[in-house]
């Protein structure tokens, strides 16, 4: 007696990852507060949500929000009207319905890490996808296939680096800080030391965020300067230096 052997159902249509109670939350917490939109503006773009109704409102939201006028029922729905999307995103009906869904605005930046977490989800299996049929074309060299891979992966996780403006008050109060720090500092170099004392107390040493740029006539001793400089702050703070060099060997 034979016996064939039932192969266990396929699922070919998997719904991507979302979460529209969230996206909704969102919506409708910027609605009844628009202070919200100061939380998240940073965190969430509108092409990470998941219904194309909800990514059209959210970018209505944001261009409000970007000429400081206030982001209601009213103003929204003109924005949209002027894009002749209002109906495709369901009307004012709608719009009072996401203002009804939400009480509070209190959970927003929560709701959005969610939503933010979900599109970069989308993100990888759309590109995962797209890496998986290129691996089918045999006429692609294995290099550039990884080379794709690569490159699509870092600029999912580039995408994720976003930070906004801030005001004057945060640059202020950040640099008091930072003036207070090195008044209490007992020394002169407040940064990484570069190992030449005349050079660290004019600068303080190499202090974060700087692009420090040692420029001179060929043959005159720049990069060597700069590996010594790289050299000193190793061996001075056990911390580790990277070297990139375009124009000479590992050896060299």
């Amino acid at each position: 007696m034979s016996r064939t052997k039932e192969k266990a159902p396929i699922s070919y249509l998997k719904v991507p990852p979302h979460n529209v109670e969230a996206e909704q939350a969102i919506l409708g917490g910027i609605l009844i507060n628009n202070d919200a939109m100061n939380q998240i503006a940073d965190i969430l773009s509108h092409d990470d949500f998941y219904r194309e109704a909800h990514d059209a409102l959210y970018e209505g939201m944001v261009q409000l929000y970007n000429r400081a006028e206030p982001i209601d029922i009213i103003t929204l729905s003109e924005v949209l009207a002027k894009k002749k999307s209002l109906e495709k995103v369901g009307g004012t009906d709608y719009l009072a319905l996401l203002v009804q869904a939400v009480s509070t605005s209190a959970g927003i930046v929560y709701y959005a890490e969610i939503v933010r977490n979900l599109a970069v989800r989308r993100r990888l299996i759309s590109q995962c996808s797209t890496i998986s049929e290129l691996c089918f074309q045999v006429e692609e060299s294995t290099e550039d296939l990884l080379d794709a891979a690569e490159q699509s992966i870092f600029d999912i996780a580039e995408a994720q680096k976003r930070e906004g403006f801030q005001s004057l008050k945060q640059v202020i109060d950040g640099s008091f800080k930072k003036l207070e720090s090195a008044a209490e500092f007992e020394g002169y170099v407040t940064g990484v030391p570069t190992g030449f004392e005349q050079l660290d107390r004019l600068t303080a040493g190499l202090q974060p965020s700087d692009l420090i740029i040692i420029a001179g006539r060929p043959s005159m001793g720049k990069t060597a300067l700069a590996l010594n400089i790289g050299y000193n702050a190793a061996k001075k703070t056990g911390n580790a230096v990277a070297v990139f060099s375009l124009e000479m060997s590992r050896q060299q």
